[in-house]
């Protein structure tokens, strides 16, 4: 199943969009283009949202941001605009994510909860593990990443736009993709973490210390 999900993911985010691109520019201009190259994977990820039943808080946070996204690229007006919407929209979310480590509150740990749950562990069993201090440093790890991967990419994405402008629009396709895909290579070996240290921590069945 998950390397059925690589491969759909390559051709709904990738795949698609290229060639939407390339042969929508001619006949609807730059801006229509652009915004048609959206169209895979939003259909594609609600379509994944379906059928795995992600309807927790990471699931429906994802369906928001989507949306809110979506909103924003058809309020853009130009290929331009939307692009650079999209740079200023990412780093705004980075702030976020980094914000909610420095509140103490991780995005992470509410990610965990759902993933944990989605695995068929207990949430309340796994909230008790998640509290314990050395779980609660790898999910600020975890949160500190995506937020890293988010504001990386968006300054990345900025740095294209202004070198290539909307010409370059398929090559900022790729790299982002392949940008995203690394920092996802960390984020699952931090998951992988979490969950080893979890299982230690239910067979030591050592005295947890709440961090929230």
């Amino acid at each position: 199943m998950q390397r059925s999900w690589i491969g759909m993911d390559i051709l709904f985010y990738v795949l698609f969009p290229l060639i939407i691109w390339y042969m929508g520019r001619e006949w609807v201009g730059d801006y229509v283009s652009m915004l048609l190259t959206t169209v895979p994977g939003i259909i594609y990820t609600t379509i994944r949202f379906l059928v795995t039943r992600q309807f927790n808080v990471t699931g429906m946070a994802l369906m928001i941001l989507m949306i809110v996204g979506s909103v924003i690229d058809l309020l853009s007006g130009s290929a331009l605009q939307m692009m650079w919407n999209d740079v200023w929209y990412g780093l705004i979310l980075a702030g976020l994510l980094l914000g909610s480590i420095l509140i103490g509150k991780p995005v992470g740990y509410y990610f965990m909860l759902d993933i944990s749950a989605y695995f068929g562990y207990q949430r309340e069993w796994i909230k008790e593990m998640l509290h314990h201090k050395r779980a609660f440093s790898l999910l600020q790890l975890l949160t500190l990443l995506y937020g890293i991967k988010q504001g990386s990419s968006s300054l990345v994405k900025a740095w294209m736009i202004d070198h290539f402008g909307v010409d370059g629009f398929n090559q900022i396709l790729l790299v982002m993709k392949g940008w995203g895909w690394m920092f996802s290579l960390l984020i699952s070996y931090i998951i992988y973490r979490l969950f080893r240290l979890i299982a230690s921590l239910a067979a030591e069945k050592q005295p947890l210390t709440s961090k929230y």
